[in-house]
């Protein structure tokens, strides 16, 4: 039996790469497809994948005190996954997963922000560098910042 930080490390190391398949996946699937119905069948397949799991735990898991608030979680969530799947017909792939890379420093902002975690100096160095780096990764060297390529649409009413 693994201790539970060699079971994360597992979880982990699965997750990555099975994360990475799904947005090359997305991305392709995005072309053809519009928004809505690739974030609709991202969602679905993973319905499916846990659906086992829902299946023997019998839904205790999903029971809540503050359904208000699940379902403004869930929103921002299919509105995050739009716009993730909309980005990743606009920008590199190699770009959009370095973004993904960016979380934790988000997460440290949005901690004290709404949450009223206390952080110093140290702390907001850090988030600089782990900014700075992100930069470096995303845009190495001197060039134009792109907003991405104009979509479809745009181009057909805006020559």
């Amino acid at each position: 039996m693994l201790s539970a930080n060699l079971r994360g490390i597992a979880w982990l190391m699965v997750s990555l790469p099975s994360f990475q398949v799904m947005n090359v996946l997305l991305r392709h699937i995005a072309g053809d497809l519009p928004v809505v119905e690739t974030v609709f069948f991202r969602n679905f397949f993973g319905f499916l994948v846990l659906l086992p799991w829902l299946l023997r735990t019998g839904g205790g898991a999903f029971r809540t005190r503050a359904p208000g608030l699940h379902t403004l979680r869930a929103a921002c969530h299919v509105g995050g996954i739009s716009l993730w799947v909309w980005a990743l017909t606009q920008i590199p792939l190699a770009s959009a997963q370095a973004l993904t890379f960016t979380s934790p420093l988000f997460v440290v902002i949005g901690a004290v922000l709404f949450m009223g975690e206390r952080s110093d100096g140290w702390r907001w160095l850090s988030v600089g560098i782990g900014f700075l780096g992100a930069l470096i990764v995303i845009r190495p060297g001197i060039v134009d910042i792109s907003p991405g390529k104009k979509p479809e649409w745009y181009t057909k009413v805006i020559p």
